[in-house]
């Protein structure tokens, strides 16, 4: 006998509520328990996976990844990375042909990593934007910032570090929706590999639950490619989506992100 949620009448759950029910059914079915079953709404939480620092020769997995799992996933590239060899040329071309996967900018030299001193000359920054741009050809206004969580939205924006701030002004004038994340996927500094999945949905439902995503119901993951040389990261990934769609998510470019108005 299947057993349902009573319905009630003129009644919304919470978002974090709702999570929290979809991911109880999922874990009591994975235990062999009879779940309550529940049905994906209309308005289930949207995941965006995105991942930073490519191109490197392990950002070839994600062809496969995308394709088998038919996930859409949206990369920022840095041009001296993609530039870099033969080998991330040729996986550039290959990536950028696949149609789940959507490309924006994060910046030609990643500032070197010497972030204060790049976002002291925001001028500096755009124009290494630009020439990111120039060089990869990207189709998008997509952009992230190197080493900020920046958010650059229609009307409405969030720094974390006050020192990108005129640099992520200066790109949204120029035409770029700057992106950050609501939940770094955590990966070892060791071995490159991806926390495990059930540690990150519980995450992604105290991330619902506490309301800290930058638009309510939809949560900007942030991974790194560095996290696909291993192997084991690669199957945590495969896992994850699966569960995830089995607990009622669902997977989108950040192309699909609601209200992408450019500041004026």
């Amino acid at each position: 006998m299947k057993h349902c949620l009573p319905l009630l009448p003129a009644t919304r759950l919470p978002q974090w509520m709702l999570v929290g029910l979809l991911l109880t059914a999922h874990l009591a079915q994975a235990q062999g328990k009879s779940p309550l079953a529940v049905a994906a709404p209309e308005d289930s939480v949207t995941l965006y996976l995105t991942f930073d620092d490519g191109i490197i020769p392990a950002s070839e997995m994600l062809q496969t990844l995308t394709m088998e799992e038919a996930a859409p996933i949206t990369v920022f590239w840095i041009g001296k990375f993609v530039l870099h060899s033969d080998t991330t040329r040729r996986i550039w071309r290959l990536l950028e042909n696949n149609a789940y996967i959507t490309a924006g900018n994060h910046s030609y030299s990643h500032a070197n990593s010497h972030y204060h001193q790049f976002f002291h000359d925001p001028q500096q920054v755009l124009v290494d934007f630009r020439t990111n741009q120039d060089s990869l050809q990207f189709v998008t206004h997509l952009a992230r910032l190197p080493g900020r969580n920046t958010w650059r939205l229609a009307a409405r924006k969030r720094d974390d570090l006050p020192d990108g701030k005129v640099a992520a002004d200066s790109l949204a004038m120029a035409g770029y929706t700057v992106f950050g994340w609501d939940l770094e996927w955590n990966y070892t500094a060791t071995n490159n590999q991806l926390e495990s999945v059930d540690d990150l949905l519980f995450r992604i439902k105290q991330v619902l639950q506490y309301h800290r995503c930058f638009t309510p119901g939809h949560i900007v993951l942030l991974c790194h490619d560095p996290a696909l040389s291993n192997p084991v990261s690669i199957t945590v990934l495969r896992q994850f989506i699966r569960k995830a769609r089995q607990a009622g998510f669902r997977f989108r470019s950040l192309m699909q992100y609601p209200d992408q108005r450019v500041i004026p």
